[in-house]
């Protein structure tokens, strides 16, 4: 896979770690979390947003963002 498709998939898992169990709990399927749990996913959640920035950033710089022109003649 190329950074492009990493850091897309990183940038998606970053907030469905720690956004899932929210709503998990808000509809009822999950009854408590600790605070200790929570923090804890809202760290890694974190940590993949950095990294899937980090990826977009080593994307851009390597053309992979880069849009083909074709001249019409």
């Amino acid at each position: 896979m190329s950074l492009k498709n990493y850091a897309i998939l990183l940038k998606i898992l970053g907030p469905a770690v720690f956004l899932v169990p929210i709503f998990l709990k808000g509809m009822g399927y999950i009854k408590t979390i600790s605070p200790a749990i929570m923090f804890s996913l809202i760290a890694i959640g974190v940590v993949l947003l950095i990294a899937g920035n980090i990826c977009e950033a080593k994307a851009i710089q390597s053309g992979e963002y880069r849009r083909w022109r074709r001249r019409i003649k």
